[in-house]
C-alpha cells in the first residue's frame, strides 16, 4: 500500500512541476498585439505591452499541468491508473471533539472574539494612520459631487464602486457627522464586519468543528501580522471582501441543502435569493467584486441547477428564488445610480476595461520569489480540483455525466472557492504589485488550507495524544494572539485609531495643505469653482465644492477624449483657480507627471491660466481673465 501510495505521489508531483515549468518557460513567448488607439500613457504603454500578456500567461502557467495530468490518464494503462487516480480514504465524518451544544455556542463566540481582535490590529486600508489625499479622496470627492444631486457615471465618475467611492463617505457623514474621521470608522466597522463573516464562513465550512475553524482563522492571522516580522503581508483581507464572503457563506448552505434527505421550502428560497442576490448587488458594493462574484455566478449557478439539485421541487424553488435575488439586486443598483443605469454599463462593461490596464498596469513579475510562490499555491489548487475531477472520471469508467455529478456532490465548496479565487486573483494580473496580490489571494489560501485540513489532517491527527497535543498547541498561540492583541489595543490606542470620531479634519489633514485650503475658501466666490491636476479628489472635499468635470480623481480622464471633456467642463463651470501640482506622489503617479499623462488638460490650463502662487508646496494656477489678485512669490 506505502509503494502505491509512493508511485501515486511521486506521478503526481512529477507532473505537476513539470506543468509549472512547461508554463514558465512560454510564459516570455506569449505576446498579444499592443493596441493604445485612445492614447494613454503608463508603464505598460512605454513598453507597448498588451495589459492581456499576463492573463493569458497566467492561464497558460496553471492550464500546463493540468494538460499533462490528463494525458497521463488518457495515455495510462489501466493498473497505473488504479494506482494513480484511486480514491484516498475519506476523512472521518465526525466531529474531533462530541463537545456539548453550549460549549459549542461559546467556542463559536470565542472565534468571532478572536477574529474581532485580530481585526481590530490590522490597519484599515486606506483609512488609518497618515492621511492618504489620494486614496480616501477617492471616497472624499465623489462624496461631494454625490450630495450636491449629481448622478454617479453620468455626472461624475469613479473607478471602484458606488459604495467604496461615494457613498461610503455619504453614509458615514449622515451616520456619524461630516468629518474624515467618521469616514475611518465606517469602514473600520465594515472591516470587522468581514472577520465576523470571515470567521462564520469557517464554522459553515468546517461544519462546527472548532478545531479546524480556530486553525485556519489563525493561520490567516499569521498571515497578516506577517509584517510584525518585518516582512510583507502575505494576504490582506479588505473590507470590499463582506460581498466575497457573504457570497461563500451560501454556496455552503446550498451545498447542505442538496445534501438533506429533506429540504426546507423558507430555507431553499433564502439562500437561493441571497445566492443570486449577492454577486449583482455587489456592483453597487465593489466594481471589481461585483465582476468577478457574477462570473463566478454564471459558472456554479447552472452547476448547481443542472449538476447539484436533483429533486424537481429544489430546482423550481431554487430557480424561482435565484430570479428573484437577481431582480432585486437590478432594483437595488438602479436606484442606489439615481437612473444613472445606462452611464453605469457603459463605462464599467464597455470603456473602462479598454484602458484601465494600460493606464496603471504592471507586468506580473513571475520569476520573483514572493510572486512565483503565489502562482505555485494557485496552480496547486487548482491542479488538486481537476485531479479529483479525473479520479471521480476514472472511478465511474469515464462516464463524463456520472463523473460531473459525483464530483460536483463531493467538492462543490472546493470548486466553487477555486472559480471564486481565479477570478478573484484577475485584479492581481491587472496591477501587478504586491499590495494588489495580497488582497487578492485571501480566498486562495482559505482554499489550501482547507484542502490540507479537510482531506489531510485526519492522517496526521490520528490518536487521543496527538490529537489533544495539536489542540493544547493551538489554544496557546491563539491565546498569544489574543492577549498580544488586547495588549495592543490598549497600548496603541486602536480603537481611537479605527473610530476617530472626536478627531477633528484639522488634525488628519496634512500641515501643508491647510494654507492653500484656506487660500481656495476665502478667495472663491460661490459661482466659482476649483480644479485639481493633482488626482488628489480630497482636495474637493477640503473645499466643499464638486468637481468640475465628471472625474474627481483627473487620472482617469486619460483618454484623450475624455481629457477634451474635462476642458469643456473647465470652461463651462467657471474655474477661477487650478492647482496644478505639487510634491504628493499622485502627481507623479506611476512615476509620470499628470502634464505627461494629461496633455491636452495641461495645454489648455497652461493657455488659459498661469501661474499665480505658491502656497508651501501646493502651485496654485489663476484663469488668466480674472482680475490679478496681489502676487505672492514664496
Amino acid at each position: 500500500m506505502k509503494r502505491k501510495s509512493v508511485i501515486k505521489y511521486s506521478v503526481l508531483f512529477v507532473l505537476f512541476f513539470a506543468g509549472i515549468a512547461i508554463g514558465l518557460l512560454l510564459w516570455n513567448r506569449i505576446e498579444l498585439p499592443f493596441q493604445n488607439p485612445w492614447g494613454v500613457k503608463g508603464k505598460l504603454t512605454e513598453i507597448q505591452y498588451n495589459p492581456s500578456n499576463d492573463v493569458v500567461r497566467f492561464a497558460v502557467f496553471l492550464l500546463s499541468p493540468l494538460l499533462l495530468l490528463f494525458i497521463a490518464y488518457l495515455l495510462g494503462r489501466r493498473k497505473l491508473n488504479d494506482i494513480i487516480f484511486a480514491e484516498s480514504s475519506s476523512p472521518a465524518g465526525g466531529s474531533l471533539h462530541n463537545f456539548r451544544p453550549p460549549l459549542k455556542a461559546l467556542l463559536s463566540i470565542l472565534l468571532i472574539v478572536f477574529s474581532i481582535i485580530v481585526a481590530l490590529n490590522i490597519p484599515t486600508f486606506h483609512a488609518s494612520g497618515k492621511f492618504d489625499s489620494f486614496h480616501e479622496g477617492e471616497t472624499l470627492g465623489p462624496a461631494v459631487s454625490y450630495m450636491a444631486g449629481q448622478t454617479p457615471y453620468k455626472d461624475f465618475i469613479f473607478l471602484h464602486g458606488l459604495y467604496e467611492n461615494p457613498l461610503r463617505s455619504v453614509i458615514a457623514f449622515r451616520l456619524f457627522g461630516k468629518s474624515i474621521g467618521s469616514v475611518r470608522t465606517l469602514e473600520s466597522i465594515i472591516k470587522i464586519l468581514t472577520f465576523v463573516l470571515l470567521s462564520i464562513f469557517m464554522l459553515q465550512l468546517y461544519r462546527g468543528r472548532h478545531l479546524y475553524s480556530f486553525t485556519a482563522v489563525t493561520i490567516l492571522a499569521l498571515l497578516h501580522s506577517s509584517s510584525m516580522f518585518h516582512l510583507l503581508p502575505l494576504v490582506f483581507i479588505k473590507a470590499r471582501d463582506i460581498t466575497v464572503f457573504l457570497f461563500l457563506i451560501t454556496i455552503v448552505i446550498l451545498q447542505d441543502i442538496g445534501k438533506a434527505q429533506a429540504f426546507s421550502v423558507k430555507k431553499i428560497f433564502v439562500a437561493g435569493f441571497l445566492f443570486s442576490f449577492i454577486p449583482l448587488a455587489s456592483f453597487s458594493y465593489s466594481v471589481d467584486r461585483g465582476v468577478f462574484l457574477f462570473a463566478a455566478y454564471l459558472i456554479l449557478f447552472p452547476v448547481l441547477y443542472f449538476l447539484y439539485f436533483y429533486k424537481v421541487n429544489l430546482r423550481r424553488y431554487f430557480l424561482f428564488s435565484s430570479f428573484l435575488g437577481l431582480l432585486s439586486a437590478v432594483f437595488l443598483v438602479g436606484f442606489l445610480l439615481w437612473g444613472g443605469l445606462t452611464d453605469f454599463f457603459k463605462y464599467v462593461f464597455l470603456t473602462m476595461p479598454r484602458y484601465k490596464g494600460l493606464m496603471s498596469g504592471k507586468v506580473y513579475p513571475v520569476f520573483d520569489k514572493l510572486f512565483f510562490s503565489v502562482s505555485v499555491i494557485i496552480a496547486a489548487n487548482t491542479f488538486w480540483v481537476a485531479f479529483k475531477f479525473m479520479q471521480e472520471l476514472h472511478l465511474n469508467n469515464g462516464r463524463l455525466r456520472f463523473s460531473v455529478r459525483s464530483f460536483m456532490e463531493k467538492y462543490l465548496v472546493e470548486f466553487s472557492m477555486l472559480i471564486v479565487s481565479l477570478f478573484l486573483f484577475r485584479s492581481a494580473l491587472g496591477r501587478s504589485d504586491w499590495p494588489h496580490v495580497a488582497y487578492s489571494i485571501p480566498v486562495t489560501y482559505i482554499l489550501s488550507i482547507y484542502i490540507v485540513i479537510k482531506h489531510y489532517s485526519h492522517k496526521f491527527l490520528r490518536g487521543y495524544v496527538f490529537t489533544k497535543t495539536y489542540t493544547y498547541l493551538l489554544a496557546a498561540v491563539v491565546a498569544v494572539i489574543f492577549s498580544s492583541g488586547i495588549y495592543q489595543i490598549y497600548r496603541g490606542d486602536l480603537i481611537k485609531e479605527n473610530f476617530p470620531l472626536g478627531v477633528k479634519d484639522s488634525e488628519i489633514i496634512p500641515d501643508n495643505y491647510k494654507a492653500t485650503i484656506s487660500f481656495l475658501r476665502n478667495n472663491l466666490a460661490p459661482d466659482e469653482s476649483f480644479f485639481t491636476m493633482t488626482a488628489e479628489a480630497s482636495w474637493y472635499y477640503f473645499i466643499d465644492r464638486p468637481s468640475p468635470s465628471r472625474f474627481p480623481v483627473i487620472i482617469f480622464a486619460i483618454p484623450y477624449f475624455y481629457q477634451n471633456e474635462v476642458v469643456k467642463g473647465l470652461e463651462k463651470n467657471n474655474v477661477k483657480f487650478v492647482l496644478y501640482r505639487n510634491s504628493h506622489w499622485a502627481s507623479r503617479f506611476d512615476g509620470f507627471s499628470n502634464e505627461e499623462r494629461l496633455p491636452v488638460i495641461a495645454k489648455y490650463i497652461r493657455n488659459y491660466f498661469t501661474f499665480y502662487r505658491k502656497i508651501d508646496d501646493n502651485e496654485i494656477w489663476i484663469r488668466k481673465t480674472e482680475h490679478p489678485l496681489i502676487p505672492d512669490t514664496r
